[in-house]
């Protein structure tokens, strides 16, 4: 009675010892745990992470709001894109594209990974999507202090070239 209109996922994997069945062992996790779990992606700041079962329900998103929600209907800009790699990803192949987000001018990146249960034809997926600037900023920054040690080593190569090269010439010349 406890569990009665909460919907939940059963994760199993067989026991098999010396190519013999020995038994099954799962859990069952509530779409609530699992909302729960996907909130808590954010490999950057301003990143948004979800699950689509291969209906095209939205079972668990950053923003609580949108659970139970049509994924189609949620989106608002490059939703052809986001049709097209959908149904790649329903049917177990990963996708991901770019888009800008019109509402607040960011270009994001988008990676959409389908959840693959055993011999399933059609799956759920999971995506995420985070913001261009954030993911580029690290490799900006790497790539900015990689040119300035660049320069201070050819400025160092060049002085230390000179003065070698002026201990071989000052003992010919004189």
């Amino acid at each position: 009675k406890e569990l009665a209109n909460i919907l939940m996922t059963s994760v199993c994997a067989p026991i098999i010892e010396e190519n013999q069945f020995k038994g099954l062992v799962g859990v069952d996790i509530t779409l609530s745990d699992i909302g729960k779990i996907i909130s808590l992606i954010q490999p950057f700041e301003g990143s948004i992470s979800y699950v689509v079962a291969s209906n095209g329900v939205i079972v668990a998103h950053t923003n609580k709001d949108l659970i139970g929600k049509s994924f189609s209907e949620t989106l608002h800009t490059d939703s052809d894109n986001y049709k097209a790699l959908i149904k790649k990803t329903i049917e177990l192949q990963n996708s991901s594209f770019e888009y800008r987000n019109d509402s607040n001018n960011r270009d994001y990146y988008v990676s959409l990974a389908p959840i693959v249960v055993d011999q399933v034809t059609k799956s759920w997926m999971i995506g995420i999507e985070a913001p261009k600037d954030v993911i580029m900023q690290k490799a900006n920054t790497i790539f900015y202090w990689s040119i300035f040690i660049a320069f201070i080593g050819l400025v160092l190569l060049y002085i230390i070239i000179y003065l070698i090269a002026g201990k071989i010439i000052n003992p010919i010349i004189l």
